[in-house]
Formats: C-alpha cells, sequence, structure tokens
C-alpha cells in the first residue's frame, strides 16, 4: 500500500503543493526551518544567519516550542524573547547563542522568515553521563520535502547506539502548503537491507507542533534490525505534505545529527516514488 502511495504523491507533488518540490541541502530564498534546537538544563543552542544574497536582507528568527506556541529563550542577543529581528549586508553574518539557563530541557524548532536568501544554521550541545559537552548541527532547510528517509543501525544493544528523529510541521511551511497548512499525518515505513518493507504506526503533527524522539523508543518493532525508516507527509485531504526532519544519533559517550536522505522530486526514478 505505502508503494502505491508514494507513486501517487509523487505523480501529483507539483500540483498538491503550490510551489515546485525543493531539495532540503540547497538554499533557496523566502526563509526555513530549523527542525530542531534545545536550551536549558545544561544544554543550548547556537544560531548561525549568512547573508548569501546580493543585496542588504531583514530577517525574523522565531522560535516554537513542541506544541507550537511560541517559546521564549534569553539569548546573547539580548533581553528575552520569542523572536529576534535583524538584517545583514550581502556576505554579512551573525551568530547567536541561546543562554542555556532553566533545570528544564526545552525543546522545538525555529523559523527564519525573510524574503531573500538566507543560510543558516544551528549547533545544539548537550552535556553527556561522561562530562562531556556533545553538540549537532541543523541545517537551515528552505525546501518543501514531503518524502524523508533516516538510515539507521539498531542491531546493537539499544543503549549502545540509537537513532533519533526530530519532526516538524512548521508554521515557516504553512503559507506554501495546501490550504494554507493543516495537521500532517506521517506514514512511517521500515525498509531493511533486502529493501522489504514494513509500515509502521504513523504520527500526526497539528499545524506548528515539533517532537523528538529515539527510533527504538517509538518503534520497538526495529529494534535488532537496520536499514532506514521513510517519512511521508500527506494532510487531511491525502495531498502531498511538506515537513521538516532531522536524523539524531546518539551513544553513551557520543551525540551528533543525521542528515536526511530526500528520495522524492519531480524528475526522481527512486523505488519509493515510482513503484
Amino acid at each position: 500500500m505505502f508503494q502505491k502511495l508514494s507513486f501517487a504523491l509523487c505523480a501529483v507533488a507539483a500540483m498538491l503543493i503550490s510551489v515546485p518540490a525543493r531539495a532540503s541541502d540547497i538554499v533557496y530564498s523566502g526563509g526555513g526551518t530549523l527542525a530542531q534546537i534545545i536550551d536549558g538544563g545544561g544544554t543550548n543552542t547556537i544560531f548561525t544567519i549568512v547573508n548569501i544574497d546580493s543585496v542588504t536582507a531583514s530577517y525574523t528568527l522565531s522560535f516554537y516550542a513542541d506544541d507550537g506556541n511560541p517559546l521564549t529563550l534569553s539569548t546573547t542577543a539580548g533581553a528575552p524573547s520569542t523572536s529576534l529581528s535583524g538584517a545583514l549586508p550581502s556576505g554579512g553574518s551573525i551568530i547567536i547563542q541561546t543562554n542555556g539557563g532553566g533545570t528544564a530541557v526545552l525543546q522545538g524548532y525555529a523559523v527564519l522568515a525573510t524574503t531573500n536568501q538566507l543560510a543558516g544554521s544551528a549547533v545544539f550541545g548537550i552535556p553527556l553521563a561522561t562530562g562531556a559537552f556533545a553538540q549537532a548541527s541543523c541545517p537551515l532547510d528552505t525546501g518543501f520535502d514531503y518524502i524523508f528517509a533516516i538510515p539507521f543501525d539498531q542491531t546493537t544493544d539499544q543503549t549502545a547506539a540509537e537513532t533519533g528523529a526530530a519532526l516538524a510541521n512548521s508554521f515557516g511551511d504553512a503559507p506554501y502548503q495546501t490550504d494554507g497548512g493543516d495537521t500532517v499525518t506521517l506514514t512511517v515505513v521500515f525498509y531493511n537491507q533486502a529493501g522489504n518493507a514494513v509500515t509502521l504506526p504513523s504520527i500526526t503533527l497539528p499545524l506548528g507542533q515539533h517532537t523528538a524522539f529515539m527510533l527504538n523508543q517509538q518503534f520497538p518493532q526495529i529494534v535488532g534490525q537496520e536499514g532506514m525508516v521513510v517519512f511521508t507527509g500527506t494532510d487531511s485531504k491525502g495531498n502531498a505534505y511538506a515537513f521538516k526532519v532531522l536524523g539524531l544519533h546518539a551513544t553513551g559517550s557520543t551525540y551528533t545529527s543525521i542528515t536526511p536522505i530526500v528520495p522524492c522530486n519531480e524528475s526522481s526514478t527512486s523505488q519509493m516514488c515510482t513503484n
């Protein structure tokens, strides 16, 4: 059933989303989303924004919690706020760091709004049980992809190495979605190394909401397996629906991120899009 759904989604994606498909690793104008940010409890996030446009560019960086409500962060840019605004000359850049205060760990995502072409990233750090401070990076995703794959290896002990995912139904994508934003249903399919597919329980995210989890906790069916997990987004009408993803990878002594695979676009020949 997933293969038939994927074929239908890829065949009509350009009609269902009001803009052409855009690769998540190419910087387009109009802003984008950072799929994972954290702060507090010893964690912090470092934001970098770079103006790669030919003119001075204004921007607003807004923070959202898991439930979609504005998230107040204290940063090196000034007083605690749910958003930061500024302007960068052509070729200019800015680095902003959250202060990491408070005992509770806050998480969510950030939206960079601009009419220009700005690149960016979030580097988020967490303290490990070993006493080390580990960091992972999240690129600014300016694309409108609706299928993502995250490779993983869960064949070792669950506590030795874990792969996770951060998912956002971003307010930043809403203006470009069918009907201006909706609840997204994420169909989740596991492919083992032989290419055999198993459908896992779906995930529902209302507009503006975010979640992050380790795969073996959300889907215990994959424990002892290796391969990749594929997330496909659709709205309440069954239309292809863009969302944001970042892969996560952790062990007892390391923590890093995984760049998701984008298997589908208008000319894709991937088996997930054509079979």
